[in-house]
């Protein structure tokens, strides 16, 4: 709708409503420090100001029948779905940008959580992590056709059918964290470690690309050729593993 039409926004979250409302000022004040979307907030919130007229909010019972909201979960479900969601554009005008938390309010422990997420939001350039992530995300391009964000590849890794043990594993493997290859040959490591930078078998420098797909070690093929007759059960297309 325009901002000039009423409207009526129906919702089974309390949360949601209440946090474009009644918690609306608490959050401002605290400079929604211990807001978890406080991005989406902050923009809906400006969103609902530039509008000439008022829009009304009205709680409904979730899973109960009410038709507006089953359609909206059935939307809901198409969305998340997707392996790339939708844009949204989250910008806010200068006029109605609300940033910072009042002194009146502030407390110790918001202070502290307040330095937190500044500390959380700064993170140190990994050329080799990023080089991991353009493999993965052509790689997949490549095979299925599909563009993924970095930040879908990151959460992928923590989807409910990935062990932790799994989830371990692939996140030190796309910060090139374990103790491998160039890893070996830092200025600081004696020359007897640093020949554990090759790989024994096949001399090459080892990664691990190197490890899981291209050394012929013993045993190797074999894993590989069990794992693609599990994945042909589940009646999926076989692609040959790659970054």
């Amino acid at each position: 709708a325009d901002g000039r039409t009423r409207v009526l926004q129906e919702t089974d979250s309390m949360t949601t409503m209440n946090s474009l409302t009644r918690w609306k000022k608490q959050h401002e004040d605290s400079g929604y420090i211990f807001q978890k979307n406080a991005v989406l907030t902050r923009a809906t919130i400006a969103q609902l100001r530039r509008r000439k007229v008022h829009t009304l909010f009205r709680w409904v019972k979730g899973h109960s029948g009410h038709h507006r909201n089953e359609e909206a979960d059935k939307l809901a479900a198409i969305g998340a779905a997707k392996p790339v969601g939708d844009p949204i554009d989250l910008t806010i005008p200068p006029t109605l940008r609300v940033s910072g938390a009042k002194l009146s309010v502030m407390t110790q422990k918001m202070a502290y959580r307040a330095i937190r997420n500044l500390k959380d939001k700064h993170v140190d350039e990994r050329p080799r992590t990023e080089a991991n992530l353009n493999r993965i995300t052509s790689g997949i391009q490549g095979a299925f056709g599909i563009q993924l964000s970095e930040e879908t590849v990151w959460k992928s890794l923590r989807a409910k059918h990935v062990t932790r043990a799994t989830s371990q594993f692939l996140w030190m493997a796309v910060h090139d964290g374990f103790m491998i290859g160039t890893h070996w040959l830092r200025t600081n490591m004696p020359a007897d470690l640093q020949e554990r930078a090759t790989c024994t078998r096949c001399g090459e420098c080892e990664t691990m690309t190197h490890i899981t797909m291209e050394c012929n070690a013993i045993g190797q093929e074999i894993v590989w050729q069990l794992l693609k007759k599990l994945w042909l059960l589940t009646g999926a297309r076989w692609h040959k593993p790659c970054w």
